[in-house]
């Protein structure tokens, strides 16, 4: 049986579309996703069921492929990746765009392993280079899979922030009460200074973005804001990029150069607007 390890959205779009009928097993993140039904796949939560689940399919010698997000997994996950016939990858966001990844052990990474990612990206991390790339799903769809954050909210004229690593440089202070704030699910890239915010649990980001135009859109590294570099909806909405390190994503810059709204900043100046890298506030 194949085994797919899913944490978010993005790998959990793309084990769907891997998933062949009768033969996989796909475990998620029940905190963060709700069960997408599909007839291709058994599928459960995390959690001491599916570790009994993975102990007798190891010790069956039932393990065929499996598919990981990167290398920071549960042990039972890398149990059954020790046993598994063949080890791939499922895109998890932006380790796949950055030339030096944040969560892959590139000594374990096996030369015959293939990642697999999504149809409309043309340019990626530099560390893939010379390794074996697939292009499965269509990243368009991936906000589908999001269904804890299935509402939209509306974001029409409003300062917009999408809390991510990169954001610690912005005063939230400085943007007003008005601000809507998505909060990211992971404590770990949640906002010092969180304001009062909108939970993602609740609201979907980039449907709400799409759905109509907000004055300006504050974000770091996140994948949606590389949903919005690629589809940039309203070209009226200033998009503020805040990265920690722009050299490791230089796999973005091109489609940055190309959208006129998009701006990589680096603070906000005492009015609330935001500074645009290596220039001062006025």
């Amino acid at each position: 049986m194949d085994i797919f390890v899913c944490y978010n959205a993005v790998s959990y779009s793309i084990a769907h579309a891997l998933a062949r009928r009768g033969l996989s097993l796909i475990i998620y993140d029940q905190h963060r996703l709700v069960q997408k039904p599909t007839l291709n796949a058994l599928q459960t939560g995390f959690g001491v069921k599916v570790d009994r689940w993975l102990e007798r399919l190891i010790s069956w010698k039932c393990v065929g492929t499996v598919y990981l997000p990167h290398h920071i997994n549960p042990p039972m996950v890398q149990a059954a990746a020790a046993a598994a016939r063949a080890v791939h990858y499922l895109d998890d966001g932006l380790d796949t765009l950055r030339n030096a990844p944040k969560n892959f052990d590139l000594e374990n990474y096996a030369p015959e392993s293939v990642l697999h990612t999504f149809y409309e990206y043309e340019r990626l991390g530099d560390w893939l280079n010379g390794r074996t790339v697939r292009r499965v799903a269509s990243f368009r769809e991936f906000p589908d899979f999001e269904l804890l954050r299935r509402n939209v909210i509306s974001v029409r004229g409003a300062t917009v922030v999408i809390e991510s690593a990169g954001l610690s440089q912005v005063d939230l202070g400085r943007l007003g009460p008005t601000a809507i704030i998505f909060g990211h699910p992971n404590p770990q890239k949640n906002h010092p200074d969180r304001a009062p915010l909108v939970l993602t649990e609740k609201f979907n980001v980039e449907r709400s973005l799409f759905a109509e135009p907000a004055r300006r859109v504050y974000v770091g590294e996140s994948i949606s804001l590389i949903y919005l570099l690629h589809f940039n909806p309203f070209p009226q909405t200033e998009i503020c990029v805040y990265l920690d390190d722009p050299g490791n994503l230089t796999s973005i810059a091109a489609l940055m150069a190309s959208r006129d709204n998009v701006r990589l900043m680096d603070g906000v100046c005492s009015d609330g607007h935001a500074r645009r890298r290596g220039a001062a506030c006025v």
